[in-house]
């Protein structure tokens, strides 16, 4: 038996955290007196992999919301690059990395009239995904086999599209400017077909701007999209697992002003990255014996996928977040919405996901323009039958919603619409024939017949296998007997002459 079995698999790394800086200088007359909002958005631009370490860079979108000294509110965005490399031994010639990323902290260490200085903590976490190839041994005549047909997800493909999409947002107010943009990605479903895969989802978006008769406003919107993607090696019943990538810094904005309202047209670059993985059927051999010889028989371990998980489950959290005491406290607006996810496991049956909403929430607290980082925990449980010994769930969480009421003058309401995307996969192990080596013949036999009282044997193969003749010559010669088989039965054997 010949032939070269391809198993897929799949490892995550340690994540990994790095700080990204990035400087704002104000000119023109437009010192900053206050830093009202500072957010970060890290995205991929690119990644390689190498024979012992996977190389990426990308780029982080800063947006800074501040007041001047004469009370207007003005925003700055700025965009800072960053090249990072993960070291990992024996990486497979046609590995493929794929890199989340998630913010854990956004700082000011240094805040001047004329510059602003702002890091960004963020935690690169990295999955790489191979190919190992394995040599079914060779078996010569007069060795029995014991063989097995096993089935798997073998990685079929990867994929990289790049698409844009054509939004736009309505908001009935006459502005003067935009100030920033805001924008959360969801991935809500995925799906394949003969040819193609379908990827949904929805980007929740949040524009601050300002008008007339107001410093700071800001509008949330949510647009769902789906978009299909050519992938040869898809078929309907392939399993997809997909990331998407915002390019913010690519994004196009056009405003078009009528009366009484404004239409934003947005056009939104992004990048799909994904893995196609198809049932396959491999063949090996558990193990091996020879009729003439008395063989050494090694075995290797093998890894299959079994199962790829994709789903994706929403939640909502509501939470009261309590404030310094404020007299008459009016609600300008918020920026900077974000969620993390600070840890996620599976035990048992049960996912459990925990993270953190946050956002900057801008006020007006007599006549004095100021804002607060409003964060949340959250701890999300969900129970499937699919999750028992999933081997680890990824998540990547996007905000569908977010809101923020101000309840009382110590108390403001916080709530987000959580969509948390999952993936995961299912290993079993098995074990194939390695090698096969001789020790030596077989004693000639001194009879033609035999009466075998068994010992501990339990199986055709295990008596085969002992006394040197096929399970299937046994099996003939004993129409009655059936596994397992018990100590003390009996057993005839007849050799054939001239064995």
């Amino acid at each position: 038996m010949e032939g070269k079995v391809i198993l897929t698999n799949k490892q995550n790394l340690d994540s990994k955290q790095l700080v990204v800086d990035c400087r704002f200088v104000v000119t023109n007359g437009n010192e900053v007196g206050k830093v009202l909002s500072v957010s970060a958005t890290p995205f991929v631009t690119n990644t390689d992999t190498y024979p012992n370490s996977i190389k990426y860079s990308g780029k982080v979108n800063f947006k800074l919301i501040y007041l001047t000294e004469d009370g207007r509110v003005l925003s700055i965005n700025n965009m800072s690059d960053f090249d990072e490399a993960l070291e990992v031994e024996n990486l497979s010639e046609d590995a493929f990395a794929t890199v989340n990323f998630k913010v854990v902290d956004v700082t000011t260490p240094s805040v001047k009239s004329n510059e602003v200085k702002v890091a960004c903590v963020m935690e690169a976490s990295c999955s790489i995904e191979g190919k190992n190839y394995f040599d079914n041994v060779n078996i010569e005549d007069g060795v029995f086999c014991k063989k097995k047909e096993v089935d798997n997800f073998e990685l079929s493909c990867h994929f990289k599209e790049a698409f844009e999409l054509e939004e736009e947002i309505r908001i009935n107010d006459e502005l003067n400017n935009v100030l920033a943009l805001d924008s959360e990605l969801c991935i809500k479903d995925v799906y394949a077909g003969n040819g193609f895969v379908v990827v949904s989802g929805q980007i929740f978006y949040c524009v601050v701007y300002d008008t007339e008769d107001c410093v700071f406003k800001s509008h949330k919107q949510a647009i769902d999209f789906k978009q299909e993607i050519a992938v040869d090696s898809a078929t309907i019943d392939s399993k997809v697992c997909v990331n998407l990538s915002l390019q913010q810094n690519l994004i196009k904005m056009s405003i078009i002003q009528e009366d009484g309202y404004n239409t934003i047209k947005l056009e939104m670059p992004i990048i799909a990255y994904g893995s196609v993985y198809n049932k396959a059927y491999i063949e090996v051999v558990e193990d091996a014996y020879s009729e003439n010889n008395i063989l050494t028989v090694s075995t290797r371990q093998l890894t299959l996928i079994e199962q790829v998980y994709s789903n994706s489950i929403e939640d909502f959290v509501r939470e009261t977040v309590a404030i310094n005491e404020v007299e008459g406290a009016k609600l300008l607006g918020f920026s900077g919405a974000n969620v993390v996810v600070s840890s996620s496991y599976v035990d048992g049956d049960k996912l459990n996901i925990e993270g953190v909403v946050s956002g900057t929430v801008i006020f007006d607290a007599n006549s004095q323009i100021t804002s607060i980082i409003a964060e949340v925990p959250f701890i999300v449980s969900n129970t499937k039958p699919e999750y028992t010994e999933l081997d680890g769930v990824d998540v990547v969480a996007g905000l569908s919603d977010f809101d923020v009421s101000i309840k009382s003058n110590t108390e403001m309401e916080l709530s987000a619409k959580l969509n948390l995307y999952l993936t995961g996969i299912k290993h079993r192990n098995i074990n194939a024939v390695d090698t096969i080596e001789v020790v030596s013949k077989r004693p000639e036999r001194d009879c033609a017949i035999e009466i075998i009282v068994t010992g501990e044997q339990n199986t055709l193969w295990d008596l085969g296998k002992t006394l040197g003749v096929s399970a299937e010559q046994l099996l003939l010669q004993n129409p009655n007997l059936t596994e397992p088989i018990y100590a003390g039965q009996k057993v005839v054997v007849y050799y054939p002459v001239g064995v």
